[in-house]
């Protein structure tokens, strides 16, 4: 019997999932009471998700597709040539079909008919200019920031062939 009780207190006391809808301006948790990061900064918020593996507990449907936006624009920002030497000014390329995979992955979720190519787009191009703020604020190199963030996001790095006669 105690062991039942140890349950249902565990269950009760364990987090409850942030909720998330899908708003013409982007997105916003669905829980008036949640004064996090999300509500704070919602798009650094995001951004930071982005580093984290997979948070099936801790995010909605909807908040599992943000974090692949951002999981995504991560991993092109890793694969971005001479991020080194752009570091601020880098303009992370989102691709035609990495956008419909994205919206393909879209789940049945409040305001999912707001989600277009644009709409995605827009957030890529706000989760860039926080990379930017972070990385000009950033004295390290970018791989160092990156390897900070997340072991496993590792930047490209240059291979040069020096051809002899």
């Amino acid at each position: 019997m105690l062991e039942a009780q140890d349950y249902k207190m565990k269950k009760q006391n364990a987090i409850q999932p942030l909720r998330f809808r899908f708003l013409p301006s982007l997105f916003a948790v669905d829980d008036a009471t949640y004064s996090g990061a999300f509500k704070d900064d919602p798009i650094k918020a995001l951004y930071d998700l982005g580093f984290d593996v997979r948070p099936l507990a801790s995010v909605d449907d909807a908040g599992l597709f943000l974090w692949q936006v951002a999981d995504s624009f991560l991993t092109e920002l890793s694969r971005t040539e001479g991020l080194e030497l752009s570091r601020e000014n880098t303009a992370v390329p989102l691709s035609d079909d990495l956008t419909e995979n994205l919206l393909s992955s879209l789940p049945f979720a409040p305001g999912a008919e707001n989600v277009n190519s644009d709409w995605i787009r827009i957030l890529w191009a706000k989760l860039n200019g926080c990379f930017s703020y972070e990385i000009k604020n950033y004295s390290g190199t970018v791989a160092l920031y990156l390897a900070e963030k997340d072991e496993r996001l590792k930047v490209a790095e240059r291979i040069f062939f020096h051809l002899v006669e």
